[in-house]
């Protein structure tokens, strides 16, 4: 039998050209939801940027978040665009990743690059880029339990920061989120009336909130999230608060 090596030939080239069209007309690769990232890391990227995009800025329009980066030993830096988004991973104890920050900001990849890599001191572990389909980031799970423990693992020291607001003369009531199971950061509002006057900012370390905050952002220093006031009027957003009873 003899084989059309001609007409196969075509056919891979057709297909090449058809790849070619729709690489130039993305502008990079399809984009990779969580159900199709091959590592830890890519995992804690998406983790950490849906919860970047549900809590402390708008969601980016565009169909794919493209994240390009380099490892330092135990350390990782990422940056995603559009938008300029930084992380900063680190690999714990128990060989798991955790985000340390994440952040907008003013400069390209190459100076944030250098400015990370000043302070980390080990050698480069290789690089590393791969789109991550909005779709994907959009789906953030609620979890009512996580938000209960959460929650109570704040209580505590956000009664104390109501206190020191009351003798200042200040009526401020406290604000517990409702949250997914795999956010990295867990945030608790202190309002004013109908503005937001603090956000406290908690790490979370293999599911659990850390005991002491890790960040406040307060109308004082004028660094609060543009989303945090829409947030505030969301009532769905919310899982209790104090002094009042709990909301869900």
């Amino acid at each position: 039998m003899r084989t059309n090596r001609t007409g196969d030939a075509l056919s891979t080239v057709s297909l090449r050209v058809v790849w070619l069209i729709c690489f130039l007309l993305s502008g990079f690769p399809p984009a990779l939801s969580s159900a199709e990232t091959d590592s830890p890391l890519q995992d804690t990227i998406v983790r950490g940027l849906r919860w970047y995009f549900h809590w402390e800025k708008a969601f980016p329009d565009t169909r794919s978040v493209r994240c390009q980066g380099e490892g330092f030993g135990e350390n990782y830096f990422v940056f995603c665009n559009p938008g300029a988004e930084t992380l900063d991973l680190t690999t714990g104890t128990a060989g798991n990743l955790r985000v340390n920050t994440i952040a907008s900001v003013a400069n390209d990849f190459a100076t944030e690059l250098r400015v990370f890599s000043a302070h980390h001191k080990t050698p480069t572990t290789g690089s590393f880029l791969f789109p991550v389909s909005t779709i994907d980031l959009a789906l953030y799970n609620i979890d009512p339990e996580v938000s209960k423990d959460h929650m109570e693992a704040t209580t505590g020291l956000m009664r104390e920061a109501l206190r020191v607001y009351e003798q200042r003369g200040h009526n401020v009531r406290c604000l517990f989120p409702l949250v997914a199971k795999t956010d990295p950061f867990y945030e608790v509002y202190l309002a004013e009336g109908d503005r937001v006057d603090a956000i406290w900012l908690f790490h979370v370390a293999d599911g659990k909130v850390q005991e002491n905050w890790q960040w406040v952002y307060d109308a004082a220093h004028h660094n609060i999230p543009e989303t945090a006031q829409s947030h505030l009027a969301d009532p769905s957003r919310w899982y209790a608060s104090l002094p009042s009873p709990i909301i869900k």
